[in-house]
């Protein structure tokens, strides 16, 4: 004789214990997403990125800098966010996210602002930035 919740199963096939699984993934990047650490924030929005989810990125970087406790972090934030912005074909948005990271004092783990004042003037015409920007070792 079987039990008849040893059968259960959702609408889509999918066992309860595949579901809870399934859905665990979504809760830690819920969670992610709603932190007030900006490294996690950062982290997040750099996995975003890496998927181009760039809105989601976006998103995630912009409350990095609301919680960021250092230039460095909003360095970061800002370059990060300049990068979705050229993902999106938002060359506009993506010069405002230079020039911000511009005012600041010189961020310790990037190289000179000369490379972001290159990328700037590129995004001021409307143009996507060929290179990368590595930090410092």
């Amino acid at each position: 004789m079987s039990d008849e919740s040893d059968q259960e199963q959702h609408a889509d096939g999918e066992q309860p214990q595949e579901a809870a699984q399934a859905g665990a993934g979504e809760h830690h990047e819920d969670d992610a997403a709603q932190s007030t650490d900006p490294e996690v924030l950062l982290t997040h929005a750099g996995e975003k990125y890496m998927a181009g989810q760039y809105q989601d990125a976006i998103d995630a970087g912009q409350r990095a800098i609301a919680f960021a406790q250092s230039n460095d972090q909003l360095a970061r934030a800002y370059y990060g966010m300049a990068l979705c912005h050229q993902g999106l074909n938002d060359f506009t948005g993506a010069a405002e996210q230079m020039r911000l990271l511009l005012a600041l004092p010189e961020a310790p783990n990037y190289p000179s602002h000369q490379d972001y004042q290159r990328m700037f003037e590129l995004y001021q015409r409307g143009q996507p930035w060929q290179g990368d920007i590595e930090p410092a070792p």
